[in-house]
C-alpha cells in the first residue's frame, strides 16, 4: 500500500498506480501525435504569402485616395502582388503583362538604372545619348547626355519622356517629363533645371509637367481609353507609398497612393519604421540592445556609414514582423565573425560587456518569442514557426553589424528561408 504524502501541510492519498499508468499513457499519445504531426507537415509544402492577421498589422498594401479609380486598382492588384513575393524590395520591378484594365509598358527591370527599363517599342522611342559637347553651357553635362525613352505619339496634348540624371555618388534622379507640342526635350529639361531651388534639390511636385523620383518609374496604359498613369516609388527600405498620376490636358495629376506600412500616428503621419509597436516586448528589447552597439556615428562624415546600418536594420526588423517570407540572408558577415566581433567589442569596457551579456541572455527568449508572433501572425504550426524565427532573427542579428572579413559581401549566406514560395 502506498503511503499518504504531505502537501502544503495536509496529507494528501497517493493515486492508485493504475491512474498513474493511464496519464502516462495519454501523454505519450500526445507526444506521439504531435511528433507525427510535425514529420507529416515537414513533407508538405509552405502555404502560399498570407497578410499578418494581428491587430493594427495592415497585413497587405492599401488604398488611399480614389480607390475607385481604374489606374488605382490596377496598381493595387500590382502591389499586392510585389509584396507577397520573395524580393525585399517593394517597387514595381521585373513585372510584366496586364492588371485588369491597365498594360504596363514601361517598368525597371532592376533598381540599377535607366538603361534596365523595358519599355514598350510601339509606345516609346529610345532617346539618344548626348556628348558632353552638346550641353548646355555652364550647365552638368550628365543631366543632358544620358538616354532615356520617350513616347512617339502625343497623350493628351502631351509627350512623355522618362530620362535620369546622375544626382551625386549617393543616387540618381528620375524624371517623367510632360513635352507640350511646338517644344524640344531639350528646351523642356533645361527650363526644367532653372526651376527655383533645383540645384539645392529639387522640388518633387514643383511643377505640374515633372515628376521626379530616386528610382525609375513605372508607366501603366488603359487598353480601352488609351490614357497613361505612371507609379512612382521611392525609398524601398522604408516600405514609402506608391503614388499614381494620370496624365491629363492640365498636367500629372495624383490620383491616390498605394500603402504597404502600418500604423498611423495620432498627428495622422506614417511612422517611418512602425514594426515596433507590433513585434513582441523581447524581440524589440534585443532590437534595441543591438541597435545601442552602434553609437551616435556623429564622426562618420559624410559617408553615414552608421546611419545607413542602423536604416538597413530598421527595414530588416519590419520584415521580420510583416513579411518573413521575403527575408534574404544576404548580411555581410558570418554568424561566427559577427559573435567574434561582439567579443572584441565587448571588452572595451564594463558598459560594453553589460550590453553584450544581455544580448547574449535576451536573444534565445526573443527567439521564442518570435516563435509564438509567427503562430498567431501568421497561423504556422509551431515547429514552422520555431524554424522561422531561427532564420529571421539571425538574419536581423547579422544585418545589425558590419565587421572585417575576408570572405566578402554574402559569401556565407547562412542557409535558405525555410518559407519557400512555389514559383
Amino acid at each position: 500500500m502506498v503511503k499518504n504524502q504531505h502537501w502544503a501541510g495536509r496529507a494528501v492519498a497517493a493515486p492508485p498506480l493504475r491512474y498513474v499508468t493511464r496519464l502516462l499513457g495519454v501523454l505519450a499519445a500526445l507526444w506521439l501525435c504531435a511528433a507525427t504531426g510535425s514529420l507529416a507537415n515537414a513533407g508538405q509544402p509552405w502555404p502560399a504569402p498570407r497578410p499578418n492577421r494581428l491587430p493594427g498589422a495592415h497585413g497587405q498594401p492599401w488604398l488611399e485616395g480614389h480607390a475607385a479609380e481604374p489606374a488605382c486598382r490596377d496598381a493595387l492588384t500590382l502591389a499586392r502582388s510585389v509584396y507577397f513575393a520573395a524580393g525585399p524590395d517593394l517597387h514595381p520591378v521585373s513585372v510584366n503583362g496586364k492588371a485588369h484594365d491597365f498594360e504596363l509598358i514601361a517598368y525597371p527591370a532592376t533598381a540599377d538604372s535607366m538603361s534596365d527599363i523595358v519599355a514598350d517599342a510601339q509606345v516609346f522611342t529610345p532617346i539618344a545619348s548626348r556628348s558632353p559637347s552638346s550641353d548646355v553651357p555652364g550647365q552638368p553635362a550628365s543631366f543632358f547626355k544620358n538616354a532615356g525613352y520617350r513616347q512617339t505619339e502625343r497623350n493628351a496634348g502631351w509627350r512623355l519622356a522618362l530620362t535620369f540624371r546622375n544626382q551625386s555618388w549617393k543616387a540618381n534622379n528620375y524624371f517623367a517629363v510632360l513635352q507640350p507640342q511646338g517644344t524640344t526635350l531639350r528646351a523642356v529639361l533645361q527650363s526644367m533645371y532653372e526651376l527655383p531651388g533645383f540645384g539645392a534639390g529639387f522640388q518633387r511636385d514643383a511643377t505640374s509637367t515633372a515628376l521626379v523620383s530616386y528610382f525609375p518609374m513605372t508607366v501603366l496604359r488603359d487598353t480601352a481609353s488609351e490614357t497613361l498613369a505612371i507609379i512612382r516609388s521611392d525609398y524601398s527600405k522604408s516600405w514609402s507609398a506608391w503614388t499614381i498620376f494620370r496624365i491629363a490636358p492640365s498636367g500629372f495629376k495624383q490620383q491616390c497612393k498605394v500603402r504597404f506600412r502600418p500604423h498611423v500616428t495620432a498627428d495622422g503621419d506614417f511612422t517611418p519604421y512602425p514594426a515596433d509597436h507590433l513585434l513582441p516586448p523581447p524581440v524589440r528589447r534585443l532590437a534595441a540592445l543591438l541597435d545601442s552597439t552602434l553609437g551616435s556615428g556623429d564622426q562618420d562624415g559624410e559617408l553615414q556609414s552608421t546611419l545607413h546600418l542602423r536604416d538597413d536594420a530598421r527595414a530588416i526588423w519590419l520584415a521580420v514582423a510583416l513579411r518573413p517570407w521575403a527575408m534574404q540572408s544576404t548580411p555581410y558577415n558570418s554568424r561566427d565573425e559577427v559573435d567574434a566581433g561582439l567579443r572584441l567589442w565587448s571588452i572595451q569596457g564594463k558598459a560594453y560587456r553589460q550590453i553584450y551579456d544581455a544580448i547574449q541572455q535576451d536573444y534565445p527568449i526573443a527567439r521564442r518569442a518570435l516563435a509564438r508572433y509567427y503562430e498567431r501572425a501568421f497561423d504556422l504550426p509551431s515547429a514552422r514557426a520555431a524554424s522561422l524565427s531561427d532564420y529571421t532573427l539571425d538574419v536581423a542579428f547579422r544585418s545589425s553589424f558590419v565587421f572585417h572579413s575576408d570572405r566578402g559581401f554574402g559569401a556565407e549566406s547562412g542557409g535558405d528561408n525555410p518559407w519557400e514560395i512555389s514559383s
